[in-house]
């Protein structure tokens, strides 16, 4: 209002200007991992927490999706093609969790085929966000599912 802009006005542009000015990018969780850790790994225990993601990884893929500043990043799932272009590149449909405004987490759906699963995910996300991160920057407590064939996201009923 205070820019006398409709908001999909607004959202056009952001969906030309964003992806052109901010980028975006996929990194498996383990390799975030070892990023983070980055010179830390003298640290006691690092070594085996980077282990025990590359070793869980190798189970269930996973991988962050944010922007190259990885600040405010989330918002790449609504950048043009990019989810489908993800899906098409993983042949898979994916189920998304918000981690925060920063990143969302991304899981192939084949491999989450277990409701119960899927439940354990969404009340861990739900107690991170209530306690582990900034009030400002919870995203969402809903997981949500990308059906490639579609090119649809929507919120998973749990």
């Amino acid at each position: 209002k205070q820019w006398q802009v409709s908001e999909e006005v607004l959202f056009n542009h952001a969906q030309y200007n964003a992806p052109r000015l901010l980028g975006a990018r996929i990194t498996g969780m383990s390799d975030m991992a070892k990023e983070i850790l980055i010179g830390k790994m003298d640290a006691p225990g690092n070594d085996t927490l980077v282990k025990l993601i590359s070793d869980g990884e190798a189970v269930l893929p996973s991988y962050i999706a944010t922007n190259v500043l990885k600040y405010i990043g989330a918002g790449v799932i609504l950048y043009r093609g990019f989810l489908q272009q993800f899906a098409d590149q993983i042949q898979s449909d994916l189920v998304i969790i918000p981690s925060s405004v920063h990143c969302v987490m991304i899981l192939p759906a084949d491999q989450c085929k277990d409701i119960a699963g899927l439940k354990i995910m969404k009340m861990l996300l739900n107690e991170v966000n209530a306690d582990g991160i900034e009030p400002e920057s919870v995203l969402s407590n809903d997981l949500y599912f990308y059906q490639r064939g579609e090119d649809g996201l929507s919120r998973l009923n749990l």
